[in-house]
């Protein structure tokens, strides 16, 4: 999906879950490179 950002306006609730995701992520990744 190409969407823009001005394409579908994210309500509240979504922004924080993607901002939740989003750090999810970056922990997970963090995560793995302090086990290799």
């Amino acid at each position: 999906m190409n969407l823009e950002p001005e394409d579908i306006p994210l309500s509240a609730e979504e922004e924080n879950q993607l901002k939740k995701t989003l750090e999810f992520v970056s922990w997970e990744d963090a995560s793995d490179e302090l086990n290799l």
